[in-house]
């Protein structure tokens, strides 16, 4: 539990550091902490939900074999990739985003929610 919450703490610090160099010249002042604090929260909220759809998914991709496995692991890798994109978006900033980003639903997170949906009923469908 100790190493938990010292790799925790070293995470959150080097966080700070990333988001302020992505700022680039701006200092730290209120209302950064508060969107900094907003963005951590945000990601254990991703963290949280990703773990659980994950522990809930886990059962059905034993019970599917190897295809179970990959799809499992395709599942992580676009909701990293989603959870990514929306941290990206809540990160205080000081240059905009790429155009392709956005700042709201779009094409790109429909490229991304579409397999996570397909992984998860599939698993329980072919698991189940």
């Amino acid at each position: 539990m100790i190493a938990f919450t010292i790799k925790l703490v070293i995470g959150l610090v080097a966080a700070v550091g990333l988001i302020d160099r992505l700022r680039g010249t701006r200092r730290f002042d209120r209302r950064f902490l508060t969107e900094a604090l907003f963005t951590f929260l945000a990601a254990f909220v991703f963290v949280m939900v990703g773990s659980a759809l994950y522990a809930l998914a886990a059962p059905f991709s034993h019970r599917a074999g190897l295809g179970g496995a990959l799809a499992l692991l395709l599942f992580l890798v676009t909701y990293v990739g989603f959870a990514g994109l929306w941290l990206a978006r809540m990160a205080p900033k000081s240059r905009p985003l790429p155009a392709w980003v956005g700042q709201r639903f779009g094409a790109i997170d429909v490229a991304l929610l579409a397999p996570i949906g397909l992984i998860l009923g599939g698993l329980y469908w072919y698991g189940g």
